[in-house]
């Protein structure tokens, strides 16, 4: 019963997360302030290699490749690690 707790409970950060992060960020054509512009643009950069590398991987006729990641500090299987305070 505590995994499945910590399991909802990882999954309820995730979500949360991903809904701040989708409406915090900044959209196309829209000013970044100037004390983060240099973090913008290497994280553009970055993003951008990702993007090329993956988009130039081979397609098999068999299955298309798969690409995750995983958020450590969301992993549901931390139990009640996930709890403390320095986890978030």
């Amino acid at each position: 019963m505590q995994a499945l707790k910590g399991g909802l409970f990882a999954l309820t950060v995730v979500f949360l997360v991903a809904g701040f992060a989708a409406s915090a960020h900044a959209q196309p054509g829209e000013p970044v302030a100037a004390e983060f512009q240099a973090l913008y643009d290497t994280l553009s950069a970055q993003l951008d290699d990702a993007e090329a590398f993956v988009g130039a991987q081979p397609v098999t006729a068999d299955a298309a490749p798969v690409f995750a990641a995983e958020l450590l500090p969301a992993n549901g299987n931390r139990g009640e690690a996930l709890l403390r305070r320095s986890t978030l």
